[in-house]
């Protein structure tokens, strides 16, 4: 299994836990007249369970997508990222012209 696959799983497991616990939390704040303490049990629940809902969302979404290669080198056409100023093949900088070829 890759480890994708197990992200993604964890991801699910954790926003389900965190479901899971916003809606406990709801029965017990509805049910409060039964007894006083449902209201903080029922707020902390609440809270907890949207801190477990969206705290995958927003670390592991952030680096599931890596820059993809873009430009050539154009002294070897070696593939780089956008932002790199020199080469990762032969070093050469990004942003001065190869020389021309007579």
């Amino acid at each position: 299994m890759s480890s994708a696959a197990i992200n993604r799983e964890v991801i699910l497991t954790v926003m389900g836990f965190g479901v899971a616990m916003i809606l406990f939390g709801v029965v017990l704040l509805v049910s409060w007249g039964q007894n006083p303490f449902y209201i903080v049990a029922g707020f902390f629940l609440l809270v907890l369970g949207m801190a477990a809902f969206v705290t995958p969302l927003s670390i592991f979404s952030r680096w599931d997508s890596f820059p993809v290669p873009k430009v050539r080198c154009r002294h070897c056409a070696t593939l780089n990222y956008e932002t790199t100023a020199r080469c990762r093949n032969c070093g050469a900088n990004m942003f001065e012209r190869a020389a021309p070829l007579s």
